[in-house]
């Protein structure tokens, strides 16, 4: 409020300096409105330089190229009789009802008969999911995942990362190793956040938001991605049980939030902040130019903490070896140095090869087999800085899992701790 009424003083102390402030204003804010919109979700005059009709018009072209493209391999939407769409055209038209979309006419949606595990937003509210996903999840899961494809299109992600990197391209900025894909990974928390309200204000669970990525903790590509566009699958169902349990508040099994419309505008997970704007010419330029900035900064922060949280991650994951044939090869952590750290090892006849992360460096370490009880396997272990023994253990997920020891005069050893490791 200080600062609003400190810049409407500017503009009437002196009538020379005021006319002169107030065209330079008002062509600011024409400025500001041409390179900016406010984001529907949160209220924040964000870059983006498309009209919600632009995006529109974008996103059905993309659905039917999307459409087109699948004809020719074969692959086609289930009709609207089929019991497969019906059930999720039901889901979908809940989620759209209590979204951002709730207005909007002529919204395009299909189910495709294939067994691609995808769902696609397109922008403009448009959105394509896969009978690989649908088969897979429940209902409650489907909710989150259209409500997390719509959450993009609502907060316009597309049009603001577009114009946000055009911009940076434009005044020769340099876009860092990972920075731009990290941008994508913050947009995807954001999604899911709102994806997981949208859905609980549906009457779906909230927490099916965790339930859908602990089915996909195994093998996570996205665990040891170099950068992640996406949080890894553990990580991303505990930052879903945090915001599930923001929302818990909204849920009834099956019934509509009576109070959606309102919640929409303010809630636990965020809140628009659209206010009542000075107009142009009498400090409204201005103000608006100082909320861009402020936004596009803080975008920027977020941006790059991620891209510094995801480098401090990467140094600790499973280095990446290309293995020759004849090599079982896992993946996974072990305790050594003091820290938990990512390993990659191979195990072939009576040997093996183990390489692990410390100091910024990749190591590498050796196995031999010793013996075998009714337990498990023991190796002895040798690196560049102890040796001990090594006890492995076969799991029925195809892990295969143990302590590590380091000498210290004692038949077994000091353990040092697990040794885990999937195959990979």
């Amino acid at each position: 409020m200080r600062l609003i009424a400190l810049v409407s003083f500017l503009f009437v102390t002196n009538t020379y300096a005021g006319e002169f402030l107030s065209n330079v204003d008002k062509t600011l804010g024409s400025v500001v409105d041409e390179i900016s919109k406010r984001d529907a979700v949160t209220g924040a005059i964000t870059l983006n330089t498309k009209k919600p009709e632009e995006s529109y018009v974008d996103g059905l072209r993309l659905f039917l190229i999307v459409e087109t493209e699948a004809a020719k391999q074969g692959i086609y939407p289930f009709s609207t009789e089929h019991p497969t769409y019906q059930r999720v055209k039901k889901i979908y038209d809940r989620v759209v009802a209590v979204s951002h979309f709730k207005d909007v006419k002529n919204l395009k949606f299909s189910v495709y008969d294939d067994d691609f595990f995808n769902a696609l937003a397109f922008g403009g509210g448009h959105l394509v999911i896969f009978r690989g996903m649908t088969d897979f999840y429940s209902d409650d899961e489907i909710a989150y995942v259209i409500g997390h494809e719509i959450a993009h299109n609502a907060a316009s992600h597309s049009e603001e990362r577009e114009a946000y990197f055009k911009s940076r391209r434009l005044f020769q900025r340099d876009n860092k190793e990972g920075f731009e894909t990290t941008f994508g990974n913050v947009q995807e928390q954001e999604a899911d956040r709102i994806g997981i309200l949208y859905a609980s204000l549906a009457g779906f669970d909230p927490h099916a938001g965790v339930t859908a990525w602990l089915k996909l903790v195994k093998n996570d590509s996205n665990q040891y991605a170099y950068f992640r566009s996406h949080p890894a699958n553990e990580q991303r169902a505990r930052n879903n049980q945090y915001t599930a349990s923001l929302v818990q508040q909204y849920y009834s099994r099956g019934i509509q939030n009576k109070d959606f419309e309102a919640l929409l505008v303010c809630n636990t997970v965020f809140c628009n902040r659209t206010s009542e704007e000075v107009e142009d010419g009498k400090g409204g330029g201005i103000l608006k130019a100082l909320e861009l900035i402020a936004v596009s900064v803080a975008n920027k922060k977020n941006a790059k903490d991620e891209l510094e949280q995801q480098k401090i991650e990467i140094a600790k994951s499973a280095p990446r070896v290309n293995w020759r044939s004849g090599w079982q090869t896992f993946r996974g952590t072990v305790q050594r140095h003091g820290e938990t750290t990512g390993i990659s090892f191979g195990l072939a006849s009576n040997q093996g090869i183990f390489y692990y992360n410390f100091n910024g460096q990749v190591l590498e370490g050796r196995l031999v087999f010793n013996s075998q009880d009714k337990d498990g396997y023991w190796y002895r272990w040798r690196d560049a800085y102890g040796e001990g023994n090594l006890f492995l253990r076969e799991y029925s997920d195809g892990s295969i899992r143990g302590k590590i020891y380091i000498d210290d005069g004692s038949q077994t050893g000091k353990e040092l701790g697990n040794w885990i490791g999937f195959k990979g």
